[in-house]
């Protein structure tokens, strides 16, 4: 079993630059860079350039709820498993 990542550690981000959101943990801060095309996500507020951070990953592959733009939304974790993100900025003690 994976253990919990110390909210003070850096997100170890791929040497390609890339990472993708359902690999952050809970209180991670990361801005979208690209997502897949479902005519869902932009009415969520999933675009690219959009800060979100995750409040949690449900368990048993359930969904990983995120906060963006002040609202909590849960995206189906193989969706999240191709939105493309970046280091956001730090603010919940973060990393």
């Amino acid at each position: 079993m994976k253990a919990a990542r110390d909210v003070n550690e850096e997100i170890n981000f791929r040497d390609n630059g890339r990472e993708y959101l359902h690999n952050l943990e809970r209180g991670d801060n990361a801005v979208i860079d690209d997502v897949p095309d479902h005519s869902l996500l932009a009415p969520l507020g999933v675009r690219p350039g959009k800060e979100v951070m995750v409040k949690t990953k449900q368990p048993f592959k359930g969904p990983v709820v995120l906060e963006i733009e002040g609202r909590q939304i849960a995206l189906d974790r193989n969706l999240a498993a191709n939105i493309i993100v970046s280091p956001g900025a730090d603010t919940d003690g973060g990393f």
